[in-house]
């Protein structure tokens, strides 16, 4: 028999509302790993996984600093979100969040969106990648209204360079 070792959320596995309102998320890790041929392992949310149908609102200054996903061992290994694994919705109003120096697998990795997931930055927010974005292949959408800002850095601190990727049928939209 093969074996599925999943692991999520370093530090808030969110199911359903959540807020968090300026605080620091910093140097979180989750990891998962097996030693069999057929096993599959998934790490998801350095430090927080956001489930589908749940919502996440962040506000205030807050930041995400040197968290990691990482899979090992296994036939099929999977990390997605240094430091948040999206499969719902994020909201951030007012404030400004950072996120830097956070991977997944090693690669520069702040947030992946899964299928259908969104991100809405209201309120005159600012939210600064450091190490970029991710999506699967279905709708993901990012939208930024209202006088907020996205912002992507070429470099952060830790040395990753990070990009907004946007698969198939994703959504960028600036309002």
């Amino acid at each position: 028999d093969s074996v599925i070792a999943t692991v999520q959320g370093g530090v808030i596995n969110n199911e359903g509302e959540a807020l968090i309102n300026g605080v620091q998320i910093n140097n979180n890790t989750v990891s998962a790993s097996t030693n069999n041929y057929g096993d599959n392992a998934t790490a998801q949310g350095g430090a927080i996984y956001n489930a589908q149908g749940a919502s996440l609102t962040i506000q205030g200054d807050t930041s995400f600093s040197g968290n990691s996903v990482s899979a090992s061992g296994a036939t099929s290994n999977t990390a997605q979100g240094g430091a948040i694994y999206n499969a719902g919705a994020i909201n951030v109003s007012g404030g400004s969040t950072v996120f830097s120096n956070n991977s997944a697998n090693n690669a520069a990795n702040d947030i992946y969106f899964a299928n259908n997931s969104t991100m809405n930055l209201t309120g005159n927010s600012t939210v600064e990648l450091g190490s970029g974005v991710q999506s699967a292949n279905q709708n993901a959408t990012i939208s930024v209204e209202g006088g907020s800002n996205l912002i992507q850095a070429n470099t952060n601190s830790g040395g990753f360079s990070g990009v907004i990727n946007i698969a198939s049928n994703g959504l960028l939209t600036y309002k």
